[in-house]
């Protein structure tokens, strides 16, 4: 498994998550905008925590092996939180979006 299968990937998901909110917004007439802004504020988190843990590792003259250990540490519960709140936002949208339709 090569960077490019894991980019392969993640271009899925991204495709994944587009596709999503388009159907979302086919059915309930409404753009989901609680998870566009969570992905949105996620992607600037990721990328400035990124950046400052190269910075980090840069001025601390860390080894690669403890830049990966740093990047474990940190991406990893990172990205596991971010899943749950995402499931969170969408139960939520969802279940905001039946309401309105039994009260329509």
């Amino acid at each position: 498994m090569g960077i490019f299968t894991l980019w392969r990937s993640d271009r899925r998901r991204i495709a994944a998550t587009f596709k999503d909110w388009s159907r979302f917004r086919r059915q309930t007439g409404r753009w989901p905008w609680l998870s566009i802004a969570a992905r949105l504020l996620w992607l600037v988190l990721l990328v400035l925590s990124g950046g400052f843990l190269i910075w980090w590792s840069v001025t601390h003259h860390w080894s690669k092996w403890q830049f990966l250990l740093g990047f474990l540490l940190f991406f990893v519960p990172f990205e596991l939180l971010y899943e749950r709140l995402e499931k969170a936002i969408r139960l939520r949208e969802v279940r905001d979006r039946r309401k309105r339709m039994h009260v329509d």
